[in-house]
C-alpha cells in the first residue's frame, strides 16, 4: 500500500490543552500551584498568627503534591516497565 503512512496514536482528535491530560499528571503541579499561592500569601505576613497558619496549610498541601508527585512518578514507570496497567492514571474522557 503505497502513499499511506500510520497516524500517531494521539492523532484521533484534537488537542485541548489542560484538559486533556490525564488526572494524575495534572494534580500535581496544580498541587504545585497552591503550595506557591498559600506561601506568597502567608510570606509578608511575617510573625502574625495567621501568617503561621497559611505557612503550616503550605505544608500540608506540599505533603499532598508529595504523595501526588510520587505516585505519578511510580505508575509512569510501573506502566511502561510491566506493559500493563496496574496502577491506573486517569485519563481524561474522550468526551
Amino acid at each position: 500500500m503505497q502513499g499511506t503512512r500510520a497516524r500517531p496514536a494521539f492523532a484521533h482528535r484534537p488537542r485541548r490543552g489542560a484538559r486533556d491530560i490525564n488526572f494524575a499528571a495534572f494534580m500535581p503541579f496544580s498541587l504545585a500551584a497552591i503550595v506557591l499561592v498559600l506561601e506568597a500569601i502567608a510570606l509578608p505576613g511575617g510573625t502574625a498568627g495567621w501568617a503561621g497558619g497559611m505557612t503550616k496549610a503550605g505544608g500540608w498541601v506540599t505533603l499532598a503534591n508529595t504523595v501526588a508527585a510520587g505516585y505519578l512518578a511510580t505508575a509512569i514507570l510501573l506502566n511502561s516497565t510491566i506493559g500493563r496497567d496496574p496502577l491506573p492514571l486517569w485519563p481524561a474522557s474522550a468526551s
